[in-house]
């Protein structure tokens, strides 16, 4: 048997989780990529992209330093660049 309150639920959730995550970039994100411009002297749109690329490939990264714990780091971040 169907639920028919799931679907305007589900709407009604994911409408506050990406007001909820657009507050968070604008409070948090922002300023802070504001700081790393200023203290690396990158233009907005350079940074953006690098910072936003960097976080995209984060969780990659981090996936890949747990799963292979047995070579060195060095190789993880080379593995990662070259699949890039």
């Amino acid at each position: 048997m169907r639920v028919l309150g799931f679907p305007a639920g589900a709407a009604i959730l994911m409408t506050y989780m990406f007001i909820g995550f657009h507050i968070l970039c604008d409070d948090f994100f922002v300023p802070a990529l504001n700081v790393l411009c200023e203290k690396f002297g990158l233009p907005d749109d350079i940074a953006g992209a690098t910072f936003m690329a960097a976080g995209c490939a984060t969780t990659a990264l981090s996936g890949r330093l747990w799963s292979s714990r047995g070579c060195h780091r060095k190789d993880f971040v080379a593995s990662n660049i070259t699949m890039a």
